[in-house]
């Protein structure tokens, strides 16, 4: 399982339609500006939001910086080279590998 990290990187996620499997939120956290859109989208999205204490959220970050949001995403599907290389083609694109 993939944790996505603080408000905007969870509000993409959520807007690019990323599978999320929950989405959890600092108990005392104001639903308002972009924590109200995060709750809104995941709602429409079908994504369970649950409120958990502080400590709970510092527990499960990988980071200092979730800024009172943290994401639970399947992990991204890796793809062989040549995957890439036929969507890129496919897309008409060029292909960038790292």
């Amino acid at each position: 399982m993939e944790v996505i990290e603080g408000r905007q990187p969870v509000r993409e996620a959520l807007r690019a339609g990323r599978p999320l499997h929950r989405i959890l939120i600092a108990d005392g956290a104001e639903s308002r500006g972009t924590l109200a859109e995060i709750v809104s989208l995941a709602r429409s999205a079908g994504v369970r939001v649950d409120r958990v204490p502080r400590a709970a959220l510092d527990a499960r970050a990988t980071t200092k910086a979730h800024q009172g949001v943290i994401a639970e995403a399947a992990a991204a599907a890796s793809r062989s080279w040549r995957e890439g290389l036929q969507r890129a083609r496919e897309a008409g694109e060029a292909p960038l590998f790292l």
